[in-house]
């Protein structure tokens, strides 16, 4: 194997076709509530967001990768100890680093900028430059230099000088400085003195790039390693197209120059990006960033669902998202059931993950949470029992078609098509409802996108069966002129038609009415 990154061997792990829990805040103190909602979707891998244990703003790095939080007052050993309850819980834990980014308020940045800083372009000053001057004189046209808000960043001996504009018609010069900003060290120069375009990151102007034909890479690199064996097992390499050209050598070489000092190896990478030697540390990749709850089923069929068959035919599965968590409100219906079924599904057709972004707070106050999570446990049981025919994952990949994993009455996975109904109560969007057949039946599965509410129905209630699942039936309650039907319309529920088509079904929801919820409780019939 050349000494090689082993990425056969990666390949064929358990756990890569594993969906993963993301967080980003997860500390002692409140590792038990992730692990619940971990536990609640069936993960079994746990990615942990270094701002989660290391001080940090963002995309930047305060001081090394020896920064703790004070939520971690024995530093690596706390760290230690959480990852090792995470396993105890069943939960593989990994971890997500910025290998590239170094961060502005770092100890490379100030209060004197590393030499092994990248730089972007090359200048000569052509006059000197005093402590007081606010204008550069450049041999060289600074055309093209990045105008781009918080990047207009000159690296000049021990200071960092922030520049409004510059002139491209000599004299050429750079105007309206800010000397010393990040907490530099003011100098003076004299003409001749060679200086540089600093390349900031374009994530909200909080980190820089290294030089990666420096040692520096190296220096980050063991600063991860060194904090990778507290337990770690998998990695995510962000910022993996944070490097200076050429791109099909330092992005791969970036990694690589992380990957190798990982020890024991990752039993699986994925990243940012990647370039051909890339393929024997990320046996996955590509995790398409958070879509809103409106554009997730149409950004799913546009990105994720079309690059599917590309990455197996580079025998790599792909991330099918780092799916965000929204809560409702006036703007958006929020993270819904039937979305995490659509994204999960199509991704399990491909033998690919999802990935979500989650916190207690967030999960804690969405209503639909216990059901969306639900939705995740199901597709997590299916791809650690390889579960899916060859047939059922072709149908799975027609971009046109919805599925619902059920578990029927005997409390065992199946598989069938729903379909949206279009304007419900009239157009209402608090509820979310789909029609399927099961056992030759008309099902409608129904819930509330916040609420807890009433739907009257235009069915009498003997016409109908009302379940919390498939199987387990619940009382019903007769409307006020006999010849409709009260349902409670909150979590996800379903509905059987005994004298009713599909299509009157499909017409009743559609000419229901949102109520008011009453006090009569959900009963078990």
């Amino acid at each position: 194997d050349f000494e090689l990154p082993k990425g056969v061997k990666s390949r064929r792990n358990e756990l890569i076709n594993a969906s993963y829990y993301w967080t980003g805040d997860l500390c002692p103190e409140n590792l038990e509530q992730h692990l619940h909602y971990a536990k609640m979707g069936g993960f079994r891998l746990m990615n942990i967001y270094y701002p989660a244990f290391l001080e940090s703003r963002g995309y930047r790095l305060i001081g090394n990768y020896d920064v703790f939080k004070a939520q971690y007052p024995n530093g690596k050993a706390d760290l230690k100890a959480m990852l090792a309850r995470i396993k105890a819980a069943g939960i593989t834990p990994g971890c997500h680093f910025l290998h590239s980014h170094i961060g502005r308020d770092s100890k490379y940045v100030t209060p004197i900028p590393d030499h092994r800083l990248n730089l972007t372009r090359v200048f000569t000053l052509a006059r000197p430059l005093g402590n007081n001057d606010i204008e550069i004189f450049v041999e060289q046209n600074p055309v093209h230099s990045t105008m781009a808000q918080g990047r207009k960043v000159l690296k000049l001996g021990t200071e960092l000088i922030a520049y409004t504009g510059y002139t491209t018609t000599p004299p050429y010069k750079f105007h309206g400085c800010k000397r010393a900003i990040d907490g530099t060290t003011l100098n003076a120069q004299p003409a001749g003195y060679m200086f540089g375009l600093l390349d900031v990151s374009e994530f909200g102007a909080t980190s820089v790039y290294l030089d990666q034909y420096s040692d520096l890479q190296d220096e980050v690199a063991e600063g991860i390693a060194n904090l990778w064996d507290a337990g770690f097992e998998f990695i995510y390499f962000d910022g993996s197209e944070g490097v200076n050209p050429p791109f099909w050598y330092h992005v791969s070489g970036a990694q690589y120059r992380v990957f190798k000092r990982l020890k024991p190896e990752p039993i699986f990478a994925e990243g940012a990006a990647k370039t051909h030697f890339s393929w024997h540390m990320l046996t996955g990749g590509n995790a398409f960033d958070v879509f809103s709850p409106e554009s997730l089923k149409e950004q799913t069929v546009k990105h994720p669902l079309r690059e599917a068959p590309r990455m197996r035919d580079n025998f790599t599965r792909l991330n099918f998202g780092w799916l965000g968590y929204r809560l409702p409100d006036a703007n958006t219906i929020g993270t819904q059931p039937d979305q995490l079924e659509f994204v999960t599904s199509k991704a399990a057709a491909w033998d690919c993950p999802v990935s979500i972004h989650a916190d207690p707070q967030t999960m804690a106050k969405h209503p639909r949470t216990a059901d969306n999570l639900e939705v995740l446990r199901r597709w997590e049981e299916v791809r650690a029992r390889r579960w899916l025919t060859e047939e059922q994952k072709q149908a799975l990949r027609n971009p046109d078609r919805e599925f619902i994993l059920l578990l029927n009455e005997q409390n065992e996975l199946e598989l069938v098509p729903y379909d949206p109904i279009v304007n419900v109560a009239g157009g209402s969007k608090e509820v979310l409802a789909f029609t399927f057949e099961h056992n030759h039946d008309p099902y409608v599965v129904y819930w509330h996108i916040s609420g807890d509410k009433e739907l009257e129905l235009p069915m009498k209630p003997g016409a109908l069966t009302l379940m919390s699942s498939i199987g387990s039936e619940l009382q019903v309650q007769p409307g006020a002129d006999g010849n409709s039907t009260i349902l409670p319309v909150g979590n996800r529920r379903y509905v059987k038609a005994h004298q009713a088509s599909k299509d009157e079904l499909i017409a009743a929801f559609k000419n229901a009415r949102i109520v008011e919820k009453a006090a009569h409780p959900d009963k078990v019939k």
